[in-house]
């Protein structure tokens, strides 16, 4: 868990925290661990050693300047999303995710999920969790939102879902 005064590792089991690998606080950036167990940071680090170490990753998007709009999410295939918001003002003009099929290692992949040609409103705030996974039709969901009250059927909370397929290179 990465929160803005401390970086630890919670188990639910026996509800105790102890500090995360190199034990120095990460911030509200967000940290997840790939299936190969490789930790990549919003940062633009990747830690192969449970975050004892970390090295900087080439080409990675500039998601933590977004402050505590980005995200980062692990599918269960092995590929890693970041949310990036493009564009001036609070919500930028559009959203997409960078994707990595690679552990962390490049991050090249690109999908846009949201362009209304137009400044997002309101800060977007993505949220993304893989849901279907069970099913031949794997899919992500995607929730934020836009509080233009001109776009059609007005201001509000949008729910995409996003064919994993569609993500792929």
């Amino acid at each position: 868990m990465s929160l803005i005064d401390r970086t630890f590792v919670f188990d639910p089991v026996t509800t105790k925290a102890t500090p995360f690998g190199d034990g120095r606080d990460h911030g509200l950036i967000p940290i997840v661990q790939t299936p190969r167990g490789t930790f990549v940071s919003g940062a633009g680090l990747r830690s192969t050693d449970n975050g004892k170490t970390w090295k900087a990753i080439d080409g990675f998007p500039d998601i933590s300047r977004q402050g505590w709009r980005h995200e980062m999410v692990g599918l269960k295939n092995g590929w890693l999303l970041a949310s990036e918001i493009l564009g001036p003002g609070f919500g930028g003009e559009r959203i997409l995710y960078r994707i990595s099929y690679d552990d962390g290692q490049t991050w090249d992949g690109v999908f846009e999920y949201y362009n209304p040609g137009r400044a997002i409103l309101g800060r977007a705030c993505p949220r993304t969790v893989q849901i279907d996974d069970q099913t031949d039709d794997q899919t992500i969901g995607v929730v934020f939102y836009d509080i233009d009250k001109d776009q059609e059927g007005g201001p509000g909370v949008f729910f995409l879902r996003i064919p994993i397929a569609k993500l792929q290179p």
